[in-house]
């Protein structure tokens, strides 16, 4: 006001609707109720930043989730439904175990599934490796998946290299995964021609030229 000396009226009292017309208000600044609420409010504003959150995120994350579990109960007509309309979930990635679907399918010993996956009109690459640099065979291997003495060929053989030129009785005998060992052995003599004609071979070399021998004989 330019009126300095302009009293208030006595009549008229300050409420959160006509304090606009008296300016600030002492009272209004140190009301913890009145100060509860524009905090509050700003909050509110800054976090949200003035826009709904997107779900973007989370409906792919359940579709992937979806997508997995198909792999696992080998549900054929799912799995088809979901790459025909969403292809690029072929080589996502589980945020648990860091495998693809073909990773998923092979573990579980769903070779329906795996056969589907490679094969036109999909050809998933069965030399994809998750996020621990294991390939679908040795992922396969790890988990002594059920019938693969019949379908090793299907993931490359028992001599198939990933990306660092290690096969996986290389492999097996550098991490000291013993399992892994035992099953190659016991797939060694299976009853499969396919195996037979392509059995392990002690004196493959990898590129830094290892045998499986050298990494058994290297101590922890």
């Amino acid at each position: 006001f330019e009126n300095n000396n302009m009293e208030t009226p006595q009549h008229v009292k300050f409420t959160p609707h006509n304090l606009s017309k008296f300016g600030s208000s002492p009272t209004h600044d140190k009301n913890p109720r009145f100060k509860n609420v524009v905090d509050s409010k700003t909050k509110s504003t800054k976090k949200s930043g003035g826009r709904k959150p997107s779900t973007t995120r989370k409906t792919r994350r359940t579709a992937l989730e979806l997508f997995h579990k198909a792999a696992m109960r080998s549900n054929l007509s799912q799995l088809r439904d979901f790459l025909q309309q969403q292809n690029e979930l072929l080589y996502q990635t589980d945020e648990n175990s860091g495998g693809t679907v073909l990773h998923v399918a092979a573990r579980s010993g769903n070779w329906k599934a795996v056969e589907l996956l490679l094969n036109p009109p999909f050809n998933a690459s069965k030399s994809v490796e998750n996020w621990a640099g294991h390939n679908v065979l040795y992922c396969a291997l790890m988990n002594a998946s059920a019938g693969l003495e019949n379908h090793v060929n299907m993931l490359g053989g028992l001599n198939f290299r990933n990306s660092r030129g290690r096969p996986p009785l290389i492999e097996a005998c550098r991490l000291r995964h013993l399992d892994v060992l035992k099953t190659l052995i016991r797939l060694q003599f299976a009853r499969n021609v396919w195996v037979r004609q392509n059995p392990l071979s002690l004196s493959v070399k990898c590129e830094s030229g290892k045998t499986a021998l050298h990494y058994a004989c290297e101590s922890n």
